[in-house]
């Protein structure tokens, strides 16, 4: 896959039986000068596919003779990097959200009532995927030098890939502050204004919480902003107390994405000499790796918004569970099918981030939902109901076999034995079960509030318990 430039060099392949759908998308994307090509099914999907020809795939899960997921499988084995968005209707949304937890970027459900949610997808997906190459073209540039800046370059790109924003830029600094052995380094970025500059991240302050005001006094405050306004790494002298025994100066390189000045970095003090030319380069390379962690930052908060799916444990979202629940309950209640509603909470979660951190105490989290998906069936919903609790819903399942499942659930739960690098920990969790038909039940919302009456009372019986309403 070569790296697009623009949307206009954006190639994707769109595969789908639905006719009118893929001429109405290709219609809607060429306008904005995407180059689209239509593969009607499986089979041309197969004859017209390969790396070096599309940078973006929107496939529906099932295209005859293809199996079911064959479109994204096909995809990702030729090339893992290229954002694949799935189509699914109703009937095969378990498998579209099979394909998410496999690697593709996002799904929609059809028949679609628009284009343009598509369209925003294949953009964030090409943008994506765009990113990451500027990532790895870095990192070959790097590939050779085995100099300690390259060795800390390397090590931020991997970071890149998986910490959070704040972690990869703090561990930045750090790298800038060795680099030109100087006690402190900032990193201001911009805020709406149109050279507003808040402080994100810094190293070398006692004082954390008072770190701005540390560097205010410190720092002129126009420093940065004549970094940011004149493009360019500046330095300058700092202006000290009479008595200082040496003058030092600041040095601060912009984070400039393609002409949109994101902030600055900010090293100091350093002896007020000159800098050397090759940890110059140095340093504007460690900036153009800031700017890289920043705009991948900001395009996962993007891009998280186009995917149901909770990103620590791997069910849907709360509000995405809801939605699909309320859509299954009002099913129930037209039919008169029996319907069950499972919340499960775990016990002590507050007191296993307090011993074991916030991470083990979402590891637990991803653990426990990984017990209900293998416990239900495809056809049921699973969904993060709140920080600590699971919440599951049983399709056309009455009370005796919601039982049956929901015995299960503790058992498999209490299975489990997590170790934090201290201690072996048991995890238990307390279960709440409702049942509909139900009295005063009408909606998915009375059904989900009595199975959390139910958890709530199972708590009250103290650890691993599972009530009923």
């Amino acid at each position: 896959m070569k790296e697009p430039t623009s949307p206009q060099e954006i190639r994707v392949l769109l595969a789908d039986t639905d006719m009118a759908f893929c001429i109405a998308a290709r219609r809607a994307l060429q306008r904005d000068g995407y180059v689209v090509t239509i593969a009607h099914d499986g089979g041309t999907l197969l004859q017209t596919f390969t790396p070096e020809r599309f940078d973006v795939v929107v496939a529906n899960v099932a295209l005859s003779p293809l199996e079911d997921l064959q479109p994204l499988h096909l995809v990702r084995r030729q090339d893992p990097d290229i954002p694949v968005i799935l189509l699914a209707d109703p009937a095969h949304e378990h498998l579209a959200i099979t394909g998410l937890r496999e690697g593709a970027f996002a799904y929609f459900l059809t028949p679609l009532d628009d284009v343009p949610p598509v369209e925003f997808a294949i953009a964030r997906a090409a943008e994506l995927a765009q990113l990451r190459l500027r990532v790895g073209s870095l990192n070959e540039q790097l590939a050779a030098p085995n100099t300690p800046p390259a060795r800390a370059l390397r090590e931020l790109s991997d970071l890149m890939r998986n910490g959070t924003l704040a972690d990869t830029l703090r561990l930045l600094a750090t790298h800038c502050a060795q680099l030109l052995e100087a006690p402190r380094a900032v990193i201001l970025l911009r805020e709406s204004g149109a050279l507003s500059l808040s402080l994100f991240v810094t190293h070398g302050f006692a004082n954390v919480e008072n770190a701005a005001l540390e560097f205010a006094h410190e720092v002129n405050e126009q420093f940065p902003r004549r970094v940011v306004a004149e493009r360019k790494t500046l330095i300058e002298l700092m202006t000290l107390p009479d008595n200082a025994p040496l003058a030092t100066q600041v040095i601060g390189t912009p984070l400039n994405a393609a002409g949109d000045m994101l902030g600055a970095l900010i090293i100091y003090p350093i002896p007020a000499r000159p800098v050397n030319a090759a940890r110059l380069a140095w340093l504007e390379t460690f900036a153009a790796h800031a700017v890289l962690a920043i705009e991948m930052a900001r395009l996962r908060a993007e891009t998280e918004q186009l995917t149901p799916l909770d990103p620590v444990t791997g069910v849907f979202k709360r509000q995405a569970f809801l939605d699909l629940a309320d859509r299954e309950f009002r099913r129930s209640w037209r039919y008169n099918q029996p319907i069950t509603a499972i919340i499960v909470d775990m016990d002590e979660m507050h007191l296993l981030n307090q011993r074991s951190g916030h991470a083990f105490g979402d590891l637990a989290l991803l653990q426990v939902a990984n017990v209900c998906r293998e416990v239900v069936r495809s056809i049921d919903l699973v969904g993060r109901y709140d920080a600590d609790a699971i919440a599951l819903l049983l399709l056309m399942t009455e009370r005796e076999s919601a039982q049956i499942v929901a015995e299960r659930l503790r058992a498999g739960i209490s299975h489990l034995h997590l170790n934090d690098g201290r201690h072996n920990i048991r995890i238990t969790a307390s279960l709440g079960i409702c049942s509909y038909p139900h009295d005063n039940c009408t909606s998915i919302f009375d059904l989900l509030a009595m199975a959390q009456q139910a958890q709530a009372l199972a708590h009250q019986r103290g650890t691993n318990q599972v009530a009923y309403e």
